[in-house]
């Protein structure tokens, strides 16, 4: 199967975002801001990992000719990448 090291990485880094999320969900709910903004930059990681494996993985699907799903691969990482901006802008 083509592209098989990329899905595993794109896979790695949602699971990574995923946990992040529930660090912050579950540190705010306690209140320990340490343990937010530690949750808020783990998070940021991930979603950093995620935009590149995905562009990783649009690549991948581009040179075995799968066009019109790498360009859809290219927009999820846009938007991806703008939620990135706009939380990145949060913390800083």
């Amino acid at each position: 199967m083509a592209c098989t090291k990329q899905w595993f990485n794109l896979t790695g880094a949602g699971l990574s975002t995923i946990g992040a999320g529930i660090l912050t969900a579950g540190s705010a709910a306690t209140v320990q801001w340490y343990v937010t903004a530690g949750g808020v930059i783990v998070t940021l990681g991930g979603l950093a990992w995620a935009i590149s494996a995905i562009m990783d993985l649009a690549d991948c699907y581009e040179a075995h000719g799968r066009s019109a799903e790498a360009q859809q691969l290219r927009d999820r990482a846009q938007k991806l990448q703008e939620d990135y901006n706009r939380l990145e802008a949060l913390v800083s």
